[in-house]
């Protein structure tokens, strides 16, 4: 593809950007004119408005496109270490280890939790669950196919969740409501000291995956070639998972497990870009993550109504047929 197309692409993208994040502070349950979006954000006087937007839209809108930038980079290196295409945080346990690590924590104290004031404390929960799926999925990737490794990430993935389910279950009723509510995902209620969070852990990721774009078109092609040519494969794909490990559990701790994105975002990249260089489908990725993410939070918003839908219930409206389409396309070879 040339630079021109490429060029083009991004501008696309960026002008959807644009609009979809106008549209999340200016459509909702109390709709606003685009004068009361100006006047509330640069006049200083309180009101309503500059209440709606400062204390509800804008954290939700700026937590939306973080968390599409983080699990989208996140399910592209997996995907590129594992050379799977349907590897992702999700799938692979990263999530349910994270929303593990967050109930154990907080054992006996669920309505705190559960809701989204999570403290810090919780991201650190949520990273050492993780970790602790990270090290079991991956003690496997060696001595296992593809295939083979997708499906034991599943498993462990599935077997997490229902000891989270069971825990919650016999805790209390309400906490049962709760966690049910917090599982489907959402990016409402966000506080601006978890927006600062999650700003500085995407920052952090970002950062660190461009500076190993090389090292990833590398490891992609398999682990004995990346030595040959001087890398470290072990070194290299335990600092990018813990990478990933560090954004999904930041994301799962204060958004819940967000299904669907990890995988969406880079095949959506990948197939309007049509490159396999990380250079050009890092940045890629970051902007079709947060479009992709963007769009699902419009639509969970209900801004038709004064319901909002469970975010991952709209994420597979447009994420499982992108999922089913790369499976019959991997069968008939086309990927």
């Amino acid at each position: 593809m040339s630079q021109k197309y490429h060029i083009l692409t991004i501008a696309a993208i960026a002008v959807g950007l644009i609009l979809l994040f106008l549209a999340l502070l200016l459509f909702g349950s109390v709709p606003l004119s685009l004068n009361q979006l100006l006047n509330g954000l640069t006049n200083s006087t309180e009101s309503i408005e500059r209440s709606i937007i400062l204390e509800l839209r804008l954290p939700y809108a700026v937590t939306a496109a973080l968390t599409g930038i983080m699990l989208g980079l996140g399910g592209l290196v997996m995907q590129s270490l594992l050379r799977n295409p349907l590897a992702e945080p999700y799938i692979l346990g990263l999530s349910s280890g994270a929303s593990l690590g967050i109930v154990l924590l907080n054992l006996g104290m669920f309505a705190g939790a559960l809701s989204m004031q999570v403290p810090v404390s919780s991201v650190v929960a949520a990273f050492a669950g993780s970790m602790v799926i990270l090290v079991i999925v991956l003690s496997l990737a060696n001595k296992a196919q593809d295939t083979t490794l997708l499906i034991f990430g599943l498993m462990v993935s599935y077997f997490t969740y229902s000891v989270v389910s069971l825990l919650v279950f016999f805790n209390s009723p309400e906490a049962l409501r709760r966690y049910f509510v917090w599982s489907m995902g959402s990016y409402a209620n966000t506080t601006w000291i978890e927006v600062l969070i999650l700003t500085v852990t995407a920052i952090i990721g970002v950062i660190y995956i461009l500076s190993r774009a090389k090292a990833l078109d590398v490891l992609s092609m398999g682990s004995h070639y990346a030595a040959s040519v001087g890398y470290a494969p072990k070194r290299e794909r335990w600092l990018l998972l813990l990478t990933v490990a560090l954004m999904a559990s930041v994301c799962t701790a204060y958004c819940g497990p967000i299904a669907f994105l990890g995988i969406a975002a880079p095949y959506l990249a990948k197939t309007l870009f049509r490159t396999s260089s990380h250079r050009i489908i890092i940045p890629a990725v970051i902007l079709t993550g947060s479009f992709l993410s963007l769009l699902a939070g419009l639509i969970a918003k209900a801004p038709w109504s004064a319901a909002t839908l469970p975010f991952n219930g709209v994420a597979a409206l447009f994420g499982a047929p992108i999922v089913a389409f790369m499976l019959l396309a991997r069968n008939r070879r086309i990927l």
